[in-house]
């Protein structure tokens, strides 16, 4: 099933068999414009290029903030990995790469060659099912602790105690401080700070008419301006003016 996002990227869902390892396809065709906002969520993309006779094929690392990325003329199609998982299908560790981009060769199952000109095609994202399929038959991907919790800091959209989760996993902080920086990118306190940020944003969007400190209360705030301070950090912005968002006069 595909969808389409405000700025005019379509998304697909994976098969079934990989959507515990890829969030969603993307792809944008016949790009005009010269950046592009990307906010945090603790994710690593894998971003085809396309320009003519130029090719490309990139590594995104996770982002800590928002980033305005240069972009180019051109098509791009894009896998985003759930965070952590990644490490599945790419050689280099997402720690390395956080908050930048990375060109690949040869060390992604899918090449660039073998989607070149094929881009634009309907077909394009049943070919990627496949080869990310056939990577993981040849891996036998095992999870971990760290998947644990990402799930677990996930689930409660950061509010949880990360010395918490260190003992629950039988590991001292700066362990899964360490792992969880290699893994996702991210320290898992930063990734928490993320979670609650990206649940505050959706609730801003499915609850208009909530009034800011309402917001920041059923997301696990201190209070509005700690949430508009987490604003501004990730996304550049303030609450009162996030997409969707109905203006009120207790907002400030």
């Amino acid at each position: 099933m595909e969808s389409t996002y405000a700025s005019g990227l379509h998304i697909r869902a994976p098969a079934a068999q990989l959507a515990d390892f890829v969030d969603h396809y993307w792809r944008g065709l016949d790009n005009r414009e010269s950046s592009y906002d990307i906010l945090p969520d603790g994710c690593v993309d894998v971003v085809f290029y396309v320009q003519g006779s130029r090719a490309k094929l990139w590594a995104y690392g996770a982002s800590s903030r928002l980033k305005r990325e240069p972009i180019a003329p051109g098509d791009y199609l894009g896998i985003r990995f759930r965070p952590g998982m990644a490490r599945f299908f790419l050689d280099m560790p997402a720690g390395g790469i956080t908050d930048r981009r990375e060109e690949i060769g040869r060390d992604f199952p899918l090449h660039i060659a073998d989607f070149f000109g094929d881009l634009r095609s309907e077909q394009v994202f049943a070919r990627m099912d496949r080869g990310l399929a056939k990577c993981l038959a040849h891996r036998e991907p095992r999870l971990s602790a760290i998947d644990m919790a990402i799930r677990r800091i996930a689930a409660s959209y950061g509010d949880v105690r990360i010395d918490a989760i260190a003992t629950d996993l039988g590991c001292s902080r700066r362990q899964l401080e360490r792992e969880f920086l290699r893994t996702v990118g991210l320290a898992p306190k930063h990734f928490a700070v993320i979670s609650r940020f990206r649940h505050a944003a959706a609730c801003l969007e499915s609850r208009p008419h909530d009034s800011l400190a309402t917001i920041a209360a059923h997301t696990g705030y201190a209070d509005q301006s700690h949430m508009v301070r987490d604003f501004r950090l990730l996304a550049g912005t303030v609450p009162s003016r996030w997409p969707g968002r109905v203006a009120f006069v207790q907002d400030g």
